[in-house]
């Protein structure tokens, strides 16, 4: 479970990474005097960078709520968690997806307007940070079987896990 926490916050960061990366890098183009502005967009994409805000964060919201429900009655500790994956991951992408929207709104038009939409869609990410009290909360796992006691329980069914004193420090 451990490696799926850890796998789950690589995407996280990954997924939070691009956008910025993309305005840094935009950024510097624009200092080099490399990019074309063009205003004609701009009076399209003045209305379309907050509709699309406001309905894809929305409706992701909306689309894990609904999918989160369905994962909660599954009786499968491990069929539960690879599901999650799959929600918690498509959340992510979904917010993404308006960061960089706005994000080429900015590139396109130079208006720093569509940062305001970046960086509202990112505070949403980092809002939604993944932990394992969250995915605890998020699964209603029983306080038995918590996250963290399911990677304990997996780390001591191993050989090595069961009989540490067994490992051998290997010395060059």
């Amino acid at each position: 479970m451990e490696k799926f926490i850890k796998n789950l916050k690589t995407i996280y960061f990954m997924l939070l990474a691009s956008p910025i990366l993309i305005i840094g890098v935009f950024l510097l183009m624009t200092q080099k005097g490399t990019v074309m502005l063009n205003n004609n967009f701009d009076s399209i994409l003045i209305y379309v960078v907050p509709i699309f805000t406001l309905i894809f964060i929305t409706a992701g919201f909306l689309i894990f709520i609904k999918n989160l429900k369905n994962i909660q009655t599954e009786e499968n500790f491990d069929s539960k968690i690879s599901r999650y994956k799959g929600i918690i991951i498509q959340r992510f992408a979904i917010i993404e997806g308006i960061a960089i929207l706005s994000v080429v709104a900015f590139m396109i038009t130079l208006n720093n307007y569509y940062i305001i939409y970046t960086f509202l869609s990112l505070l949403c990410f980092i809002l939604i940070y993944p932990t394992i009290g969250k995915i605890n909360k998020d699964l209603k796992i029983s306080p038995n079987d918590k996250l963290d006691q399911q990677v304990e329980n997996k780390k001591s069914n191993n050989f090595f896990g069961q009989y540490p004193w067994l490992i051998i420090p290997i010395s060059a």
